[in-house]
């Protein structure tokens, strides 16, 4: 079929101006459209050009806070205890820690054979069985001497002493 064999034109259909003009009102309209929704860039090549260095200089500043932070945003230094603070924290956790000993023997019917076995194990506390039923609990103090906790000698009055330190009833 050629351009020159077109459809015979039927009866009350638009003629080729009205189709003409009506396609050029649907693309002025689409035009329209786009020219509404189009960004519109400054035509000045100056305009803008502050945003960068200013970006630049606030990761500076936030980079240097970071790095070397001022005394009002970190805040007092954290209190350090006392050596006698210390030494009282030692005496406690080998107490608490030979009673989960004492706990695992009750039950089990046996020393463990480490502090990985108990319930709850205190960092940096040396565990020593000597026999099947006696143990040494060995823990350093802040000048580095070592505070020994014997089953097979405990302090008399050890769990009074205990009990009123941690604010629990007597056993």
């Amino acid at each position: 079929m050629s351009l020159d064999e077109q459809d015979p034109p039927v009866h009350g259909i638009s003629r080729p101006e009205d189709r003409d003009r009506i396609l050029a009102e649907a693309l002025a309209h689409a035009e329209q459209l786009d020219e509404r929704h189009r960004i519109h860039f400054p035509v000045d090549p100056r305009r803008g050009r502050w945003k960068t260095p200013v970006a630049m200089g606030i990761l500076v500043v936030a980079a240097l806070i970071a790095a070397f932070p001022p005394r009002w945003v970190s805040g007092p230094p954290l209190p350090v205890p006392a050596p006698a603070q210390l030494d009282r924290g030692l005496r406690i956790a080998l107490y608490l820690q030979a009673r989960q000993v004492e706990e695992f023997r009750a039950r089990e019917g046996r020393l463990p054979r480490s502090l990985d076995e108990v319930a709850a194990r205190f960092d940096d506390l040396l565990f020593v069985r000597s026999g099947s039923r006696v143990f040494q609990l060995v823990g350093h103090r802040p000048d580095g001497t070592p505070q020994v906790f014997d089953s097979a000698r405990p302090t008399p009055g050890l769990d009074r002493r205990m009990a009123s330190w941690l604010g629990i009833g007597g056993p």
